[in-house]
């Protein structure tokens, strides 16, 4: 079968870029950088063969985020068609703050701060619709006096009340993990990293509240 590489380029350099793919089948995209753009289909930025109908997507400007630049943040679609970013941070400082992307009016709004700075986490949305934000850790790489340990705790968002609650630990702290939804509802976490102790290949279930 032919194929063929087609490519849009970003409108600002960035690397770690979060995606997230709202309803209409718009891709968002953000990185280090306080700025977003859009894209108007999935086929943005292909590196891999892809089949020859493919066609290239356009990216715009939209709304930037509220805060300052931040990188290793996560990006949830919700099931109302808005997108959570969460945590994240720079070289010398770090995040606990949320907010949430309006793909209607193209705008960024501020929500309660999450219990605990973090980046390099997951976030993982639930079948009741509550987000599982799990691990990472609340260091940078380059603060003096604050190791980059990771963090073991877990919180839950409820887009109803746009609130954080602590929910369970690890039993292993842990950042750079993955974190899956399973079919029952549970959510597996495998792998990541720790402080010390290196790469990490231990897995833990999480198990929602009735």
């Amino acid at each position: 079968m032919k194929t063929e590489c087609t490519q849009s380029a970003l409108i600002n350099p960035r690397t770690l870029i979060g995606f997230a793919l709202r309803a209409a089948g718009v891709v968002l995209a953000f990185g280090p950088l306080s700025s977003a753009v859009a894209v108007d289909n999935g086929a943005a930025e292909l590196s891999a063969s892809v089949p020859a109908q493919a066609t290239g997507g356009t990216w715009m400007a939209t709304g930037n985020l509220h805060s300052a630049p931040r990188a290793d943040h996560t990006a949830t679609l919700l099931p109302d068609g808005q997108v959570l970013v969460t945590g994240g941070g720079n070289d010398d400082s770090n995040m606990a703050s949320a907010q949430l992307y309006h793909p209607a009016i193209g705008m960024w709004q501020r929500i309660g701060n999450m219990n605990h700075e973090r980046r390099r986490h997951t976030a993982t949305l639930l079948p009741n619709g509550q987000v599982l934000v799990t691990g990472g850790t609340p260091c940078g790489d380059i603060i003096g006096d604050c190791p980059p340990g990771p963090r073991g705790s877990a919180e839950l968002y409820d887009p109803i009340t746009r609130t954080w609650t602590d929910t369970g630990s690890f039993a292993i702290e842990r950042w750079y993990h993955t974190a899956t939804l399973l079919p029952n509802g549970q959510v597996l976490v495998a792998g990541g990293g720790t402080f010390p102790g290196g790469i990490l290949r231990s897995a833990e279930l999480y198990t929602p509240a009735p």
